[in-house]
């Protein structure tokens, strides 16, 4: 398995697309000396070229994208911090889950109350949506190996 940090993740997936260096940072317009930085962990997360690079990188697991970048960003969460900043219900929430034991288990109930989930053998979590997207999460293995489908589907 790859190191799962996001510049492995963001090259991964640049080489599945089969784009240069060059390509890449033509289609995210940033120079190839930023992404290569990017890549080789030497640079956070660009946080204005977050949507870019899903796009033109065919992300499909948005939700370890995302973890990633934080990651990148001392746990600074890109797509989530806004809403934590904008809903005192949530940080609310938050705060009560990580104050009490079991807060995965918790978690994990609340996702399946507000979604239907199906967990299949090798760790992948389908979660379908209220809306009736469907998205895909849980262990990855983004060696091409065996890297099952992930992402959102319509």
């Amino acid at each position: 398995m790859i190191d799962k940090s996001f510049g492995k993740y963001i090259q991964f997936f640049r080489n599945q697309q089969g784009l240069s260096l060059q390509k890449a940072s033509e289609a995210l317009d940033i120079t190839p000396a930023y992404l290569s930085d990017i890549e080789n962990g030497n640079r956070a997360a660009p946080t204005k070229k977050l949507k870019k690079m899903i796009e033109a990188l065919r992300i499909s697991d948005i939700n370890l994208f995302y973890d990633l970048a934080g990651r990148t960003r001392n746990n600074s969460f890109p797509d989530i911090n806004e809403y934590l900043g904008e809903s005192s219900i949530a940080r609310m929430a938050i705060r009560a889950v990580r104050d009490t034991e079991g807060g995965e288990e918790i978690w994990r109930d609340l996702l399946q109350a507000l979604m239907k989930t199906e967990d299949n053998d090798n760790g992948i979590v389908k979660l379908e949506m209220p809306d009736g997207t469907v998205a895909y999460t849980g262990n990855v293995m983004y060696t091409g190996l065996k890297r099952p489908k992930r992402g959102l589907e319509n």
